[in-house]
């Protein structure tokens, strides 16, 4: 590894604190670094000695699948070296750490020549986790380790830490210290999605954007969107799990997202307006939490491996847009990036693991019409078919028409004459433009698979309640039909509607989701024209 590339890894995963006057610290997350070798770990340690910083806090969550190898190897080199390190436990990444877990790893390394001691007792910290303080007290006894947690959401926990820290100790670029040691909303991220991704389907990420309870009723507002912090270069990392060769064990290899071509990112501007509607907006008070979900970039999808484990993983990042108050209160004011503002930090503690699946077809799939016994005995039995053409030129529209027909009377007891017989409906729930009800399907060129999206991304903001409408007033969304009559609705498609990525030979099909007409009634429009829907 060269030593330009070492720096910029040291400077990106270490955050420094002091601990008392003789001794500066600085986190590591071990969770950004499953690929190092001893070799790594000694030369970053290097550097850190160089920048006269006395040892690493290992930062560790529960249950990521590099922890002992990455451990053992961070104590094979400092020991080496001549560097100290010591154990910081994330309570607040994978969830809590097991009591016995704890114990075995501080028993196993608290007695190296490397483990940084306190007063002969080797020096242990957390990140949160003031929910199991309790367990510290049998921890302790078992392994003599002085304990100096991070608690900053609900406290001490019931004085069974020997010292604590903040992650307020260290001074922000030029500004001052100050004894408020709640000067900045503390945050943390998470994310939650299926353990399957289906290479033909849309992968939805669930966010959890939390504030720490600070004790404090100061509400605040952020700005964080998934497609500027989640989905950009410095964003959501993709790693691909792997088999050792020697032993079989789980490693973990990076994958490079190529983020040179495709749809553009959204870049976030540096002043907004505040409207109170705005999206990513996000109004945080003490304890309080957002909830969104966002599907993953098409750019991460290319990636990836039929039957292939991955993790996305995220490597920490920075709020820069941010301020005290509510929303409501910002309303008509402008938002901006301050530098002289710190930004908020969003530590990386947060993965999702899924395996990449394809689905049993290639191609466009068919759907299969609804059975008779599911539909409504009685009622006119519509089908809908689309006809598109077979191939359109590079960068021009595209038509495509659906077609409606009335195939008679779902069957069932009742005999009902329906020679002459019409049946009115509302038209607009078959509209070709409602992307809910449509999805294109892409037969990807690289592996034969297929990506499907929505048509188009339509929305409408109704507050008022709704509006009795008569047939006569909105006859161009009512249509009649006898048996065996088909009803056509053209609809023209810009060449945008298809992803920036398409090339020539791409292929493309649309599928008719299926819906429910929520109006229809025997008879022609003229004789419904009063009646109101």
């Amino acid at each position: 590894m060269k030593l330009s590339d070492t720096l910029g890894i040291l400077a990106a995963l270490l955050v420094p604190y002091r601990v008392q006057a003789a001794a500066v610290f600085a986190h590591f997350m071990v969770g950004n670094v499953p690929t190092w070798g001893v070799n790594d770990w000694e030369s970053n340690m290097r550097l850190a000695q160089a920048s006269h910083i006395d040892a690493f806090a290992l930062n560790v969550a529960f249950g990521w699948p590099q922890n002992d190898a990455s451990v053992a190897q961070a104590f094979q080199a400092a020991e080496a070296v001549g560097f100290r390190l010591f154990f910081s436990f994330d309570y607040a990444g994978n969830g809590s750490w097991p009591m016995n877990v704890v114990t075995r790893m501080l028993n196993q390394y608290g007695g190296s020549n490397a483990h940084f001691k306190y007063q002969g007792k080797p020096f242990t910290s957390t990140f949160e986790g003031p929910a199991n303080a309790d367990d510290w007290n049998t921890i302790k006894a078992n392994t003599g380790c002085f304990f100096v947690p991070n608690y900053s959401s609900l406290g001490v926990g019931g004085g069974v830490a020997d010292g604590l820290f903040s992650w307020a100790a260290w001074p922000y670029g030029p500004n001052n210290m100050t004894t408020n040691t709640i000067a900045i909303p503390q945050l943390a991220l998470g994310v939650h999605a299926s353990p399957r991704l289906s290479l033909t389907l849309p992968y939805d990420l669930e966010f959890t954007l939390r504030r720490i309870d600070d004790n404090t009723s100061r509400p605040c507002i952020v700005r964080w969107s998934p497609g500027v912090e989640a989905f950009s270069a410095a964003g959501l990392e993709l790693w691909r799990h792997t088999s050792r060769a020697n032993d079989g064990s789980d490693s973990l290899v990076r994958v490079e997202v190529d983020y040179s071509g495709g749809a553009k990112l959204a870049v976030a501007s540096p002043r907004l307006l505040v409207q109170g509607w705005d999206p990513f907006l996000w109004e945080l008070w003490p304890g309080g939490h957002v909830r969104f979900t966002a599907p993953l970039h098409e750019r991460y999808h290319k990636g990836l491996v039929e039957g292939e484990r991955y993790d996305l993983v995220w490597p920490g990042g920075e709020i820069a847009m941010w301020d005290w108050g509510t929303k409501h209160e910002h309303v008509g004011l402008e938002l901006r990036v301050d530098a002289s503002q710190p930004p908020l930090r969003v530590p990386a503690r947060c993965r999702v693991s899924f395996t990449a699946a394809a689905e049993a077809e290639n191609g466009a799939k068919r759907l299969e019409a609804i059975a008779e016994q599911e539909r409504a005995p009685s009622t006119p039995l519509l089908s809908a078919t689309l006809e598109c053409p077979s191939t359109i030129p590079y960068g021009h529209p595209f038509g495509v028409t659906l077609k409606v027909t009335h195939g008679g009377l779902v069957s069932d007891t009742h005999e009902l004459e329906l020679t002459g017989r019409s049946v009115s409906a509302k038209a607009s729930v078959c509209g070709v433009n409602d992307g809910e009800r449509h999805r294109m399907t892409r037969m990807m060129t690289t592996n034969g698979m297929n990506a499907t999206f929505r048509t188009t991304m339509l929305f409408l903001i109704a507050d008022d309640p709704p509006v009795v409408v008569r047939i006569r007033n909105d006859v161009d969304n009512f249509v009649t039909l006898r048996v065996g009559e088909t009803w056509n609705l053209a609809k023209v498609f810009d060449w945008s509607s298809l992803p920036d990525d398409t090339m020539p030979g791409d292929v493309f099909s649309f599928v008719f989701q299926g819906t429910s007409v929520d109006w229809w009634d025997w008879g022609s429009q003229e004789q419904s024209i009063e009646t109101q829907s």
